[in-house]
């Protein structure tokens, strides 16, 4: 977990709000750090594809993994299938798709259609288990 951000450093944490990790070596070789969600922001614009009931994420930026959490607003239309501001679990992830779950592992959402507007897609801050 991400406990303190400054101008180009961060401090991490084993849990939610927890103490900070003390780093004492630097170790050797590249390291990467993957963040979940995107980067920057809390939310990201995408499309619901329902002949693939899968989510569709065209901003580089959005990184989702398998049990990662999301929620769905638009200003239009909800796809059916889905509803506004309800918890969902990531079931599935690829560099441009999801899909989506009511339950961490759950059965998969059947989208029964696209929907209209702009669909948003958020990402609830970490809790811990």
């Amino acid at each position: 977990y991400l406990v303190g951000v400054g101008a180009g450093e961060f401090s991490l944490a084993l849990t939610r709000n927890g103490s900070e990790v003390a780093i004492t070596d630097a170790g050797t070789g590249e390291h990467t750090v993957i963040h979940h969600g995107r980067i920057g922001a809390e939310s990201a614009t995408v499309t619901a594809d329902e002949i693939l009931d899968e989510i569709q994420i065209t901003d580089a930026a959005v990184r989702m993994e398998v049990s990662d959490r999301v929620f769905f607003t638009t200003d239009g239309v909800m796809p059916e299938g889905l509803s506004a501001n309800t918890l969902y679990y990531v079931k599935t992830a690829t560099s441009v798709t999801i899909s989506l779950s009511l339950t961490d592992g759950g059965s998969a959402i059947d989208i029964v259609t696209s929907g209209t507007g702009t669909l948003t897609m958020f990402f609830p801050a970490a809790q811990d288990s």
